[in-house]
């Protein structure tokens, strides 16, 4: 693959090694002449990106089934734990491959479905309507025979995920995750910061943990907006106290106190490694979000990149607001072909197939985010993956450990 990174940054520094250790594979293997000339024709891109670019999202409440199982309830390794340990295969168990991406009503009403589908099949072999068989019927029964298995497996199967949802539906009562989620994606996706909501989850009796991660969004979405940052400032109180400090506040601070400091460097200044992140991202909050947002589509900042990357030719050649904003993310980013270890230009190359990776961690949002996208292109193909996947509390552990330690 041709290897893009965002500048400046620890994303550039592993590229910039990913890309050396390709060239000398090509090298040692003598591959180098099986590649077209052509830059992008048949190749794939491999982006890296640092978790900085994007702090919101690994802070987000999901609100997907598979979302929750990993955020409410803890699920690593595709195994979850609650009163007993339930495994998941996320490739053979029907029901999670087809349905774990949908919102957690959506996915409640098609367990029912299949619930119903699987008492009509069990009852139309066991019931009064089962079927009769006589002596010249052996084939009709060595099929049902060989069906019974599956048909409790699917038993299994359904069972575990109905026990499942009802635990995550105990949790989203509780703990109110729906507001979290809505509060959040109005922000994230700019639609609207609806205050008093926020407000009143801040003064609820919900998890310190759910608040800190909301209040972080906030301020994140709103780093530029110094009047809204004082009105979330006035509800600081519900998350830091005496005595009940808030690191993970102290190191986004310190982002945007470096961002702000330091608007504009060159290539040879040195700066602060997460604040190329911090900085990029809110170039997409202002200038970028609402270009890509449009038609009410909801995309993560990871996604409008990709979008733009992967845009067909056909849409840049019409230009307007879309082509402008294509060129401005493409600012950011570099380039190098492995062959030669060359910087390459982006800005006229297209590609059907983007590698994606992520440093510092990914997110279960991020990737469900891209997979939509990919099932709405179906000419191309996004692969994403990450030094680990980390829930939004894990996220927040990981935002203290870096205040703390400054």
């Amino acid at each position: 693959p041709l290897v893009a990174f965002a500048r400046n940054g620890p994303a550039e520094m592993i590229g910039q090694k990913v890309s050396g250790l390709l060239g000398d594979l090509l090298r040692e293997n003598a591959m180098g002449a099986a590649v077209n000339n052509d830059p992008s024709v048949g190749r794939p891109l491999l982006l890296v990106v640092d978790r900085n670019s994007d702090i919101a999202a690994g802070l987000h409440h999901p609100f997907t089934y598979r979302g929750l199982l990993i955020d409410a309830l803890g699920m690593h390794l595709n195994k979850v734990e609650i009163d007993s340990v339930i495994d998941i295969d996320p490739v053979n168990d029907k029901v999670f491959a087809q349905h774990g991406g949908k919102d957690f009503g959506d996915f409640s009403e098609r367990v029912q479905r299949e619930l119903d589908d699987y008492k009509r099949e069990y009852e139309s072999l066991s019931g009064a309507n089962a079927p009769k068989f006589d002596s010249d019927s052996k084939q009709a029964i060595s099929e049902m025979l060989a069906n019974a298995p599956k048909l409790r497996e699917r038993k299994q199967s359904l069972d575990s995920h109905v026990k499942l949802a009802h635990t995550i539906l105990k949790k989203i009562t509780d703990g109110h995750l729906d507001k979290y989620h809505g509060v959040e994606a109005g922000l994230i996706f700019s639609e609207g910061f609806d205050m008093t909501a926020f407000a009143e989850l801040m003064g609820s009796n919900t998890p310190l943990g759910d608040k800190q991660r909301i209040y972080l969004v906030a301020f994140i979405a709103n780093a530029s907006d110094e009047i809204k940052l004082a009105e979330i400032d006035k509800l600081r109180h519900f998350v830091e106290g005496e005595g009940m400090p808030f690191p993970a506040l102290q190191y986004i601070r310190r982002l945007r106190s470096w961002s702000m400091n330091n608007p504009q460097r060159n290539g040879n200044e040195p700066q602060n490694a997460a604040s190329i992140g911090w900085s990029l991202a809110q170039n997409l909050a202002k200038n970028i979000t609402n270009t890509f947002t449009q038609g009410g589509k909801r995309q993560l900042t990871l996604t409008r990149l990709v979008d733009a990357l992967l845009e067909d030719r056909a849409a840049s050649a019409r230009g307007g607001a879309a082509t402008a904003a294509r060129a401005k993310l493409i600012e950011g980013l570099g380039a190098v072909e492995p062959r030669t270890s060359r910087p390459v230009d982006l800005s006229d190359l297209r590609f059907n197939q983007v590698i994606v990776f992520v440093a510092g961690g990914g997110t279960i949002s991020e990737y469900e985010n891209l997979k939509l996208w990919e099932q709405e292109h179906p000419r191309k193909s996004v692969i994403y993956g990450s030094t680990d996947i980390v829930s939004g509390v894990e996220f927040l552990g990981e935002l203290a450990t870096l205040g703390n330690e400054n």
